[in-house]
């Protein structure tokens, strides 16, 4: 996938800090309750339901019923990718947490905030309406992002890419979910663990304390 550099525009936040810390933030299962959406796309097609069950995998081609019903990893990519371009799911839905646009407003009056996800291009349409829905204007949306690192601060939900933003120096904020609760971040002093915004909020005031030498 191309990596895609948003131009500025009316959706676009208060311009960027020169002097704060650039922040990751990604949109499926961090803002956006993606996972959702793939479970009832799964129902349809291949009538498995797993709404009432805790998954503890992102492979959910690994799964003992999709394995059974024979589900291969291109099939299901084919309905990850459709979840992607359903714009009544992002006209509706929910964020993860209400708290979040009031504290990335508040980050951005100090930080860079750039917001990244590995959808393809095409989803750009469908991620901006929940966006503007739900007032968070990052300074800049990058798409097609396979890799995450560079970041000072990256929020995500996948271990890979919490792992490599931390190992290339950064600190990384893991949001939790069900498919990342067997990830163990203990041997990985620069990943936070977070089960809300109001946790990210504080942890990354405390990166930036450490910072600045205020800590």
């Amino acid at each position: 996938m191309v990596r895609t550099r948003v131009p500025a525009g009316k959706r676009r936040g208060r311009p960027a800090p020169k002097d704060g810390m650039t922040i990751g933030v990604d949109f499926d299962d961090v803002l956006y309750p993606y996972h959702h959406y793939l479970k009832q796309r799964i129902r349809a097609r291949w009538g498995i339901d797993l709404s009432g069950e805790r998954v503890t995998t992102f492979y959910y081609e690994h799964h003992p019923s999709l394995v059974a019903r024979g589900v291969t990893r291109e099939a299901l990519w084919a309905e990850i990718q459709g979840a992607w371009l359903v714009a009544e799911d992002h006209a509706h839905a929910a964020l993860l947490d209400p708290d979040a646009p009031k504290i990335l407003e508040d980050l951005q009056r100090r930080h860079r905030v750039v917001l990244i996800s590995a959808r393809s291009t095409n989803a750009l349409p469908f991620l901006e309406s929940f966006l503007e829905r739900h007032a968070i204007r990052p300074h800049e949306i990058q798409l097609g992002r396979q890799e995450k690192r560079g970041f000072d601060v990256l929020v995500d939900d996948f271990p890979k890419h919490v792992e490599e933003n931390a190992v290339a120096g950064g600190h990384s904020i893991l949001y939790t979910s069900d498919e990342n609760s067997n990830f163990d971040e203990s041997r990985l002093p620069r990943v936070h663990r977070v089960h809300s915004w109001r946790e990210a909020s504080q942890v990354i005031e405390r990166i930036d304390a450490r910072r600045t030498g205020h800590a």
